[in-house]
């Protein structure tokens, strides 16, 4: 930790996903989560289900999560079909794509 303060500033990591650049305040607005993707829902004795937020419009640089299972931390990944899409965003986000992170996320109980 220490030898990274002392080194250069490292610029943001940027999303390269050209679509994700597309979307202004009106498609970004009609994106949402699929709640039937949420993560951890399934696991027994938790009441913790996780919900991703969507790259795009002010959202640029992306948030990688991992889960730990048995010890064993692994990536976390996101596509398209983890969101819903409205209206104009149907038509800029194409359908079964990779997302390179999300925006953020948030935890319900």
């Amino acid at each position: 930790m220490q030898k990274a303060a002392k080194g250069d500033a490292v610029p943001p990591e940027t999303s390269s996903a050209d679509f994700l650049s597309k979307l202004d305040y009106d498609s970004y607005r009609m994106i949402r989560f699929d709640p039937d993707k949420s993560r951890f829902e399934n696991i027994e004795d938790t009441r913790f289900e996780l919900q991703a937020f969507h790259l795009g419009w002010l959202f640029k640089e992306p948030v990688h999560l991992s889960s730990v299972e048995n010890g064993q931390a692994s990536p976390m990944n996101f596509s398209t079909d983890d969101f819903i899409y409205q209206s104009k965003a149907r038509k800029i986000v194409p359908e079964h794509a990779d997302l390179p992170g999300i925006a953020g996320f948030r935890l319900n109980t």
